[in-house]
């Protein structure tokens, strides 16, 4: 999950945001969602280190510990997911402009 999520924003940020942005025209475009990323990255990234140490034995692994990590991130990633709909939704704005299907296909 950690990796994926990582790859997924990580992925948002280097290629799909500056590409809306680039064909919409509109600079900032998504910077409410590069901001919501920012909002639990912190926390988020502590636990993939956490992660990181119990596959390298370093820390041993708990559920107890995972759950804890988890708990810090999840409300923030929670909101941010949630804020991300609008966001999302008003790009039908661009109509035919923005090929979300063929974006994503890129």
């Amino acid at each position: 999950m950690y990796q994926g999520l990582c790859a997924h924003h990580d992925g948002e940020e280097a290629y799909f945001f500056p590409d809306l942005e680039r064909i919409s025209g509109e600079t900032g475009l998504m910077e409410c969602n590069v901001a919501g990323h920012r909002d639990f990255e912190t926390k988020f990234n502590a636990w993939g280190t956490w992660l990181q140490d119990c596959l390298s034995s370093a820390q041993p692994f708990t559920s107890t510990r995972n759950i804890e990590l988890m708990d810090a991130f999840s409300p923030l990633l929670s909101t941010h997911l949630y804020d991300e709909i609008p966001t999302i939704i008003a790009l039908r704005r661009f109509g035919d402009k923005l090929d979300l299907h063929a974006m994503f296909q890129k």
